[in-house]
């Protein structure tokens, strides 16, 4: 029995339902091979050996049911000895089944192929239909009426939509590893709108599909190298959450018996590179990362991120680097990058002109092909600012948004940051404010609650502390944002003029730790975390004190000055640049 014959039997008996299905909805028939292999073992073994054979015999039987239209046969769930790495494929591996993972590096626009053409001989007026195969149309060169020559351009044209891809091996399976790379073609049912966006640069797929040779030419003239690209016969999402691991009875014994430990706390915390002595609030902090925040879904579908990023800022040689790289390797999807060799377009996403088909393709950068894992970048300050700030939207609100030439793309990146970087000016100063001597645009930094702020509430503009304003709002600590109205705070445009902008939200958290208040006679005071140390004058010298050992009648040493920083190129008077504003704004102004 032919191989046409026995599938159209497989089919009306197993898989009837499913084919009036697709073919109802134009789509495709998905065929387990578990099925195929109990149904019909011998034409299992073919379909791995020769797919390409055994899937048009197939399509063929699907043609046989005259349900009109045309339905693709899909294969699904092969043996898992058919699995293979893309930095495994060679040449041994052409034209068989098999299955690969990819992170989805970077993916062109759907554009329509040729698979026949037909030509008309000018003599007898026979039409000859010509299969295309390549990136070049194949002429009709022979009638059987005995003419050859030229057959002139086709008079039909059969086309199906393509879309080509850059898939990369995923970090967890490369560690060490310059990860391999293969490109991918998606055909035909597989490029609808729905599975472009499942298909976008960043997504994690498990393909099924033949690994097909492509002719090289050099200098128009066919070299004897070639290439090779990966036809996809089935495409499915692999982005398996850490719930959804494979846990064995061993496994969760395990963690019961962690989870009930008193000191699991301290021991999640000291496990973080115990080979690093000292650190504890950043090896609690990195620990605290890595299990990650809860994500708040707002009423009005808005979220907000529970991701936590981390800057770990300090003199050279103090470990920075070790962490982030240790992270790195820990997490089952991280990655490592370093600020000298990074650009914004590096760690967001870029579009360009693919040299090989033609027209515009979508790359994706560091923070989305990591995305829901951790990115450590090194060197930080290194990064340029501009480039710094291309980061903002990916940190904040876990998108990256992009439209150059015909491409408007959004993609997620729900990726933790770690950055290590140095003082502005080497090491750090003790004579000047921390802020002034860390080259982080303020957009990515966090603000402490005594900061002061100012803003306008229905005409009236005023200065308090950020605290002060979110307490109106906020009832009780560690609250989900509020939405607020009429609230403006005053913000410089690309022009440096100031203009007022509306808040939206407003949330505050609880401090995990102490803050003590250091009031001095003077009559200035500060509020300090814990491990912040002054400076106090005892025994004819001066010696750096933690807060929490300050006492009364202690001598706090105050500088009279402050080294002036010659990286500001202009000093802005907030209250000058406030009066500069339209009068209809800033009436009633009470500062």
């Amino acid at each position: 029995m032919e191989i046409a014959q026995r599938m159209e039997e497989f089919i009306r008996e197993k898989y009837y339902t499913e084919l009036l299905k697709a073919a109802k909805e134009d789509g495709a028939l998905v065929i387990d091979f578990s099925d195929m292999d109990r149904f019909d073992p011998i034409t299992a073994d073919q379909v791995l050996e020769a797919p390409k054979t055994v899937l048009e015999a197939m399509q063929k039987s699907v043609e046989i049911f005259g349900l009109g239209g045309r339905v693709n046969v899909r294969l699904r769930n092969i043996p898992e000895s058919r699995n293979i790495r893309i930095r495994s494929l060679r040449a041994r591996h052409l034209n068989r089944l098999w299955c690969i993972d990819a992170i989805i590096k970077s993916a062109s626009e759907v554009k329509p192929q040729i698979y026949e053409a037909t030509f008309v001989c000018p003599e007898c007026g026979t039409r000859i239909d010509v299969p295309q195969e390549g990136n070049l149309l194949q002429k009709a060169f022979a009638c059987q009426c005995g003419r050859r020559g030229d057959f002139g351009e086709p008079v039909e044209k059969k086309m199906y939509d393509v879309r080509w891809l850059t898939g990369v091996e995923p970090f967890e399976i490369t560690t060490g590893e310059q990860p391999g790379e293969i490109r991918i073609i998606l055909k035909e049912d597989l490029t609808t709108p729905k599975m472009q966006k499942k298909t976008d640069p960043g997504a994690r797929l498990r393909i099924v599909g033949m690994l097909i040779e492509a002719p090289k030419h050099i200098k128009g003239r066919l070299s004897t190298k070639m290439d090779m690209f990966f036809e996809a016969l089935h495409v499915e999402t692999k982005d398996v959450e850490f719930e959804d691991m494979d846990i064995t009875p061993d496994d969760e014994r395990r963690i019961k018996e962690m989870a009930s430990d008193p000191k699991i706390y301290e021991r999640l915390k000291m496990s973080i590179a115990p080979g690093i002595y000292g650190f504890d609030e950043i090896k609690e902090s990195i620990a605290l990362q890595l299990f990650g925040g809860i994500k708040h879904t707002l009423p009005d579908g808005n979220t907000i991120r529970g991701n936590i990023h981390i800057l770990l800022t300090g003199d050279p040689g103090i470990g920075k680097s070790m962490f982030l790289k240790l992270v790195s390797n820990l997490v089952p999807r991280g990655k490592y990058v370093s600020g000298s060799g990074v650009t914004g377009a590096g760690l967001t996403a870029t579009v360009r002109k693919d040299e090989i088909l033609g027209g515009w393709v979508l790359e994706a950068g560091a923070l989305i092909l990591a995305n829901k894992g951790v990115i450590s970048i090194d060197e930080f300050d290194k990064i340029g600012k501009d480039d710094q700030i291309a980061m903002h939207e990916g940190m904040s609100i876990e998108t990256v948004s992009i439209a150059k030439a015909s491409i408007v793309a959004t993609l997620p990146a729900e990726t933790a940051v770690l950055a290590g970087a140095n003082p502005k000016f080497g090491r750090f100063d003790p004579y000047m404010p921390i802020a002034d001597q860390i080259t982080i645009p303020e957009t990515l930094l966090s603000i402490a609650p005594e900061e002061p702020v100012i803003y306008r509430e229905n005409g009236t503009v005023r200065i308090e502390p950020v605290s002060d304003l979110v307490d109106r709002y906020c009832k009780g600590v560690d609250s989900l944002p509020i939405g607020i109205e009429g609230i403006e705070v005053p913000a410089f445009n690309k022009d440096f003029k100031m203009e007022w902008w509306p808040v939206r939200y407003v949330f505050r958290h609880k401090a995990k730790i102490p803050l003590y208040r250091i009031a001095l006679n003077t009559g200035r005071g500060i509020i300090v975390t814990k491990g912040h140390s002054l400076f106090v004058f005892e025994d004819a010298e001066i010696k750096t004190t933690p807060s929490d050992k300050i006492k009364s009648g202690d001598w706090v040493v105050i500088p009279k000055k402050l080294p002036k920083n010659s990286s500001f190129s202009k000093e802005i008077d907030i209250i000058e640049e406030l009066s500069k504003m339209p009068a209809d704004t800033t009436k009633n102004v009470f500062i």
